[in-house]
């Protein structure tokens, strides 16, 4: 029997079901309002994050609310996944996303905004 790195070369392939299951830790989902994505050599990395918007208290007139505004300078965003794709995979991936967009616009024609890339 030929061989290729020690497994032999005439096996057949079996497509098999997948069951997909959750760990405790990913159970619960999480809101995402930005997204970053970094290209590597072979694969892509997309990290979603939940930024925290400041509660504007205290605040009388518009000036003050204006004002404790001005004040603020940067807002936390908290990462809340991070996936690794294979670079390979992306296009097939897109396709995939594009799909639900055009199914969600009243339409059916798929629109895109912007988003950070690094």
């Amino acid at each position: 029997m030929a061989k290729k790195n020690g497994i032999p070369v005439n096996l057949q392939q079996k497509s098999v079901r997948l069951d997909y299951c959750y760990s405790d830790d990913t159970q619960v989902a999480k809101f995402t309002d930005h997204m970053v994505v970094q290209r590597g050599q072979h694969e892509v990395h997309l990290s979603f994050f939940q930024a925290n918007y400041p509660i504007i208290v205290g605040a009388k007139t518009a000036d003050e609310m204006q004002e404790q505004i001005e004040k603020i300078t940067s807002l936390p965003a908290r990462c809340v996944s991070r996936v690794v794709l294979a670079a390979d995979r992306l296009p097939e991936f897109i396709g995939i996303l594009q799909s639900i967009v055009k199914m969600t616009q009243p339409d059916g024609q798929a629109t895109t905004n912007s988003t950070d890339e690094q």
